[in-house]
């Protein structure tokens, strides 16, 4: 039996609309069970289009629902604070670009990731032009292909840190399975 992997987005502005989007089109083993906007129209507004629980307080939205994967799309400013906030619950993190805004926080979330053994990923949309994307590696959540979900398929993936000229400035090996 397979089980199903649930997702809670925590901010619902505009590109709450996209995440909500792939994620319902992943299947029947993924589901979005819940928004969480400090703007309770905002997040009633998206989880009616979605037909989940909507939320204004994060902490309640996963005690309540218990996701498996914590969506942050919240401002950029308040992404390191909502990792260190919603870190005590060990549930998966994916977060929109960046990872904080400062080197010092992002290194910290890193470091808590690590040692709790939380799952992090950093979304970084590959703007390149079609013909320079390679096709190989197309097993994304963007491409509904979500059979890498699951506890049983770890890898050894890197954290990796970028500056804001786009070099890394620190890395950290830890398993992320999305």
């Amino acid at each position: 039996m397979t089980s199903i992997h649930k997702f809670a987005l925590l901010g619902c502005g505009k590109i709450a609309n996209k995440h909500s989007e792939i994620i319902s089109s992943l299947g029947t083993n993924c589901k979005l069970v819940a928004v969480c906007d400090l703007d309770r129209k905002k997040a009633q507004n998206l989880a009616s289009k979605y037909k989940v629980e909507a939320f204004t307080d994060m902490k309640s939205m996963v005690h309540i629902t218990n996701p498996d994967t914590i969506v942050i799309l919240t401002p950029s400013g308040l992404h390191a604070q909502n990792i260190r906030d919603l870190s005590t619950f060990h549930k998966r993190f994916i977060v929109e670009k960046p990872l904080s805004l400062k080197l010092e926080d992002a290194e910290e979330i890193g470091n808590i990731c690590i040692d709790q053994n939380i799952d992090l990923s950093v979304v970084k949309q590959n703007k390149d032009t079609h013909e320079n994307n390679s096709t190989e590696n197309d097993d994304t959540i963007e491409n509904n292909n979500a059979d890498n979900i699951n506890d049983d398929n770890k890898n050894n993936s890197e954290i990796i840190i970028y500056a804001d000229d786009n070099t890394p400035t620190t890395s950290a090996k830890h398993p992320i399975d999305l």
